[in-house]
């Protein structure tokens, strides 16, 4: 089982970018901020927590933004 998470963390720059990216690409639905992406770590860490409770083999967080310092920022919270 695959699960798919939206996430964003760092300086506003960064959370800003990855909203707005999120928001373009889920205009479709016409539903504004449908899915706007975790960006409290103490709720992403939670959350990872919660699929892995769920058995879940593999957990894709997508980082809606060209900020590449998240990803050990997301490596952190998911130890």
């Amino acid at each position: 089982m695959v699960g798919q998470v939206n996430v964003a963390v760092g300086d506003a720059r960064t959370l800003d970018a990855a909203g707005t990216t999120i928001a373009d690409y889920y205009a479709f639905t016409g539903h504004p901020g449908w899915d706007s992406p975790i960006s409290e770590p103490d709720a992403i860490a939670e959350t990872i927590d919660g699929y892995r409770r769920l058995g879940v083999d593999e957990l894709v967080l997508y980082c809606y933004s060209d900020n590449a310092d998240q990803i050990e920022e997301l490596a952190d919270l998911a130890l």
